[in-house]
């Protein structure tokens, strides 16, 4: 009977000949699919962010009516980086340097 592992199957083995080769192969970030659908995350992600500048607004701008407050936020929303629809995809920047 053998008693050795197999190593075949183990993720945490990175092979490469070159540093670049290694980087490559580390870095998350590229091997991740292109996001095709930034519209699924939009309402977790305005929550978020309505969690977090709502009692900053108030702090600012105190004695507004809620309905008022809503409205600043989803005017914030629309031209901030967290929007998923305002965040530059790699598609874009291929083209874009093209």
């Amino acid at each position: 009977m053998v008693l050795v592992t197999n190593t075949n199957r183990d993720d945490s083995i990175i092979e490469a000949r070159s540093v670049e080769e290694a980087l490559a192969k580390i870095m998350v970030t590229d091997n991740l699919p292109v996001d095709r659908h930034p519209e699924k995350r939009l309402k977790a992600s305005f929550k978020a962010f309505e969690e977090t500048e709502l009692p900053r607004l108030k702090e600012e701008k105190p004695g507004l009516t809620h309905n008022q407050y809503k409205d600043l936020i989803w005017k914030l929303w629309k031209k901030s980086p967290d929007n998923p629809l305002n965040q530059v995809s790699s598609d874009s920047l291929i083209l874009s340097n093209a």
